[in-house]
């Protein structure tokens, strides 16, 4: 995966160092850890992150336990075969307990939030919204409210 962004988008949460999102050329998201420890640089990379909606029963108890919420009946059918890959990127300040920064991302068709744990864990991809249902004014509202 080649590199086309590279956004810093919080502060190490154990150490002296940053946490960098990186977007790769086909689309694809992941975080760099990296941090200074005597006058060495360690960088941990997490797994790319995910790009389909994915909302079983084990992705909800996960998102109870992590966040302290999860609807799965707000995500439509259609959406949760859709393969999300960004273009563009904003980091968000964390929302939500055990979050260590949020981003919105989109791309030529989804909008998308992303919550990253204060790990080196992927981030959880919280919802997906098509672009086309921002115009028609299509979107559940509680999606919008969570990435402000």
């Amino acid at each position: 995966e080649v590199p086309i962004l590279v956004k810093t988008a919080a502060p190490h949460p154990n150490a002296v160092g940053v946490v960098l999102l990186v977007v790769t050329q086909s689309g694809r998201l992941l975080s760099i850890f990296l941090s200074q420890t005597s006058g060495t640089f360690e960088a941990e990379a997490s797994r790319l992150w995910p790009m389909v909606s994915e909302h079983c029963l084990k992705n909800f108890f996960k998102r109870i336990r992590r966040y302290g919420f999860g609807d799965v009946s707000q995500d439509r059918q259609s959406l949760e075969d859709a393969q999300f890959l960004a273009h563009h990127v904003e980091i968000l300040p964390a929302q939500r307990r055990g979050t260590l920064f949020e981003v919105l991302a989109w791309g030529e068709a989804h909008l998308a939030l992303y919550s990253h744990p204060r790990s080196v864990a992927s981030a959880d991809l919280m919802w997906v919204c098509s672009l086309a249902q921002l115009v028609t004014g299509d979107v559940m509202p509680s999606r919008l409210l969570s990435a402000c």
